[in-house]
């Protein structure tokens, strides 16, 4: 049986990626599987993300040798409507996340190589907006990669700002230390928040207030999105590879690689 690599939930389904290149769509409600589509032929899966899209449901995976592919499928996900690849814009690097805007439209894609792509969907149609590395937002960030920390196996992440159509929250290893706003629009870094960790995993909260982060370190850090103070919080025993804010933003949830932490917000903080 081939081994769960990443999970994506929208509606009543889990979407789970393996490492033989398929998707697997299963019911929250029985446990029980619905569909199964391979994405990639060779290869595995190693970022996946699904949302509600009109009448039915997309889903954008990435593969761990950079190739994407945007999925269209019925509401319940059983019937395939139509795929979209892309081998070209991460270089067979492999792609460590994949998120979307709040209203499906949106959609990124990291990969190792501390790249990141911007796609933009409508219908069954997937086009690009800004394609960008690291070094072309951070000037700073050559310094940091010239330490040989391209090597390491902690791609970029990011993540679209709720209540700002235009912009992304990323860091990576390149950064260093820095979590990066951009304007992907406009094309211009708008601020540097200093945070004194790498970032392994990122999420912001549903009214944009907040940035969770994960850290190769073990720590949960909350960050205040204006305000740029930060608070750490210790309780996984390995690297933090997911944060995620409940719907309501109540709620944090961090995982490891051996256990998964659920953390209280109380007032916003």
């Amino acid at each position: 049986s081939a081994i769960c690599t990443c999970v994506s939930m929208v509606g009543n389904l889990a979407m789970a990626g393996f490492e033989d290149g398929f998707v697997r769509l299963y019911a929250l409600s029985s446990g029980l599987l619905q569909s199964e589509t391979q994405v990639f032929e060779q290869g595995a899966v190693s970022a996946l993300q699904a949302g509600q899209f009109m009448d039915g449901l997309i889903m954008l995976s990435g593969s761990d040798q950079g190739r994407l592919v945007f999925s269209w499928l019925s509401s319940c996900g059983t019937e395939l409507r139509g795929h979209i690849h892309d081998e070209l814009q991460h270089r067979g690097s492999r792609i460590s996340s994949a998120r979307t805007s709040n209203d499906c439209t949106r959609w990124l894609a990291c990969s190792v190589d501390q790249c990141l792509s911007v796609w933009q969907t409508e219908e069954a149609t997937a086009n690009t907006i800004d394609w960008f590395s690291i070094e072309d937002i951070y000037p700073v960030a050559h310094t940091h990669s010239s330490r040989s920390l391209r090597d390491s196996d902690i791609g970029m992440v990011a993540a679209f700002v709720p209540n700002e159509p235009t912009m992304l929250a990323c860091a990576g290893v390149a950064s260093g230390d820095a979590l990066l706003l951009y304007d992907f629009v406009s094309r211009c870094l708008v601020r540097v928040i200093r945070i004194e960790h790498l970032v392994s995993s990122i999420d912001l909260s549903p009214d944009g207030s907040l940035v969770a982060i994960g850290t190769p370190d073990r720590l949960v850090k909350l960050v205040d999105f204006y305000g740029g103070v930060f608070q750490d919080f210790i309780g996984h025993a390995g690297e933090v590879t997911s944060v995620r804010f409940s719907t309501g933003g109540e709620t944090l949830v961090s995982s490891s690689y051996g256990d998964i932490l659920m953390w209280q917000i109380l007032g916003g903080e």
